[in-house]
């Protein structure tokens, strides 16, 4: 619900709650006034599927210790290069343990998870480990060194 404007101009946006949601949709308005309603006649819209890209990955640190962590950054960006919130981005590493391993961005497109040179097992992660950043949204992936 929208209150008008001087000019009895009412402007609300929509948002699909989710950004692999796709498909032809409708939206309607009605208005009680003084005692009156009116409904306004529905309007067809879609929504295309949101490509994204995963930009400016990195480590706050990158020489680490075995056993060490440092948290790993990157922006969420639609192919023309705004910032897009809300992109579930999943974390994979070749060693080591991720917390989260899935983030939604927020502000700005900001992704921010934790990673740690433990395995699951318990062995203490050594050389180079890679860490790996992929979303739904995006045939790319971005990957960054430990």
């Amino acid at each position: 619900a929208v209150l008008t404007n001087a000019d009895g101009w009412a402007n609300i946006s929509a948002v699909p709650e989710n950004t692999s949601t796709t498909g032809a949709y409708k939206i309607s308005a009605n208005v009680d006034y003084n005692g009156k309603s009116a409904t306004a006649k529905d309007q067809a819209f879609s929504l295309q599927p949101l490509n994204v890209t995963l930009k400016n990955i990195a480590a706050a640190n990158t020489n680490l210790e075995a056993g060490g962590s440092t948290n790993i950054t990157l922006k969420t960006q639609t192919q023309n290069g705004a910032n897009q919130n809300n992109v579930a981005v999943s974390f994979t590493a070749s060693c080591g343990t991720l917390e989260p391993s899935t983030v939604i961005s927020a502000n700005q497109g900001d992704v921010i998870t934790t990673y740690k040179a433990i395995a699951e097992n318990g062995d203490l992660c050594q050389g180079q480990p890679e860490i790996t950043a992929s979303s739904l949204n995006s045939a790319l992936s971005a990957q960054v060194s430990v």
